[in-house]
């Protein structure tokens, strides 16, 4: 649905809220938690080579600081110390495929939030 969605959409600069290097790091933090060898998927594997042949994605990659806790719903019922392994799995993975993390301090509200990194991709 992800790739559907990217490779319809229109205009210059484009946010995605999630990518196949969130998914690969989603899986290594699961086989990490169940203790079992991580072995990516041909097809996950054949996303993320698509996109960075094509460069579909800048190499900038916004990441919002944790509040330091957690507020559990029907579908996030992770602990807070996981949340800081997955956490940095997933900071790990996109240094790993090349890219450039920009750490959203957490103490600006949303409004300022947005502001930061539109004035970064500005």
């Amino acid at each position: 649905m992800q790739k559907e969605r990217q490779v319809s959409a229109t205009g210059g600069l484009q946010f995605y809220d999630r990518s196949p290097f969130c998914t690969y790091a989603f899986c290594k933090y699961l086989s990490y938690w169940k203790k079992i060898e991580f072995i990516p998927s041909h097809v996950l594997l054949g996303e993320i080579d698509r996109c960075l042949k094509n460069v579909v994605y800048q190499n900038w990659v916004f990441f919002f600081e944790n509040l330091g806790f957690i507020e559990h719903t029907d579908a996030r019922k992770i602990s807070y110390e996981d949340a800081l392994i997955f956490e940095q799995i997933h900071l790990d993975v996109y240094k790993e495929f090349g890219f450039d993390i920009i750490m959203v301090p957490k103490e600006l509200t949303v409004t300022k939030r947005c502001e930061f990194i539109l004035r970064l991709v500005s």
